[in-house]
């Protein structure tokens, strides 16, 4: 039979170990993380910003994610700027620049399909969307 002081004092330390588990282990969310590809067969120039930041170029290669990712101030904050993507729609030699929302998810690791919110670039008879998947 265990004492009831060494009871007290063996559960009083399971639960620091469960809280600093959870606080500290794995599963913590670093970042939010959305990811974009081009399912067009083309490279896909595009740009994006978190909230009102300055727009900054990135390339959707076919079939290979292109991370975008913000980093929390503190482990699962949980909470970031919204994501926007710029993009020109037309196919041709014209320009039509479309502004997009798009949502990224609470992430512990660089794993676009395990954790991120996933997004392709379509070709739709010359006028290219963003899909999500």
């Amino acid at each position: 039979m265990i004492h009831a002081g060494i009871a007290r004092g063996l559960a009083v330390l399971s639960l620091a170990m469960a809280l600093m588990s959870v606080s500290t282990g794995a599963g913590a969310k670093e970042f939010a993380l959305a990811c974009v590809s081009s399912a067009t067969g083309d490279t896909i120039y595009f740009e994006y910003r978190w909230g009102n930041d300055d727009w900054e170029q990135l390339e959707a290669e076919p079939d290979q994610w292109q991370m975008l990712m913000w980093n929390y101030d503190y482990r699962n904050e949980n909470r970031s700027p919204q994501l926007q993507v710029r993009y020109d729609d037309d196919m041709s030699d014209y320009e039509n620049y479309v502004i997009t929302d798009i949502e990224a998810f609470a992430a512990d690791n660089e794993d676009c399909e395990g954790e991120g919110k996933t997004y392709h670039f379509q070709d739709r008879g010359g006028e290219l969307f963003l899909v999500e998947d």
